[in-house]
Parts: structure tokens; sequence; C-alpha cells
């Protein structure tokens, strides 16, 4: 199992070469149309992905006002990244 932060041309890579599986933090990746590049590499090559969500990246979806990531806030971020994978080989 590949485990691939901030740079999707290295999980391309991993998967290019045959890796059992790949995980990724989808909100470090680079944007959305890397992450949909790398899922659907995966998708094609049939290769087991786990995408991770860290309390570093939910603080985008912090309510204004509050100390810091909150449980709310990383559930939000996990399934915003669910919804980029389920749609990205649709968006061709």
């Amino acid at each position: 199992m590949a485990d691939i932060h901030f740079n999707y041309k290295l999980a391309l890579i991993a998967l290019e070469q045959g890796v059992d599986g790949l995980r990724h933090n989808p909100g470090n990746i680079g944007g959305k149309q890397f992450v949909q590049q790398v899922v659907n590499v995966a998708k094609e090559k049939k290769i087991r992905f786990a995408s991770a969500s860290t309390r570093a990246r939910s603080r985008r979806t912090c309510s204004p006002g509050t100390a810091g990531p909150t449980p709310e806030g990383m559930v939000e971020s996990a399934l915003r990244h669910i919804r980029i994978s389920k749609t990205a080989t649709t968006q061709r």
C-alpha cells in the first residue's frame, strides 16, 4: 500500500508501477482535477484506494468563530472527497 500526499504525480507513478493499493489525502493532493485523475487510474487498473481526511484539511469547513476543526467539519470534508471520488470517472 502506497501512502502518497501532496503530489498527485507520485500517486500516478505508484499506480502505473502496479502498487497493490493507494492511500491518499484528496485535500492536499493539489485540487479536484488531480484527485479525479488519481481515482480514474486506480479504477481503471482495479487498484484499491483509500482516502484520508485530516484535521488540518477540515479547517476549511469550520464555522467562523470556532476554535478549530470540529468533528462535523471532518465529516463534511470526508463526504466532499467521497463525492469527488464517486464522480471522477463520469467527468472525463
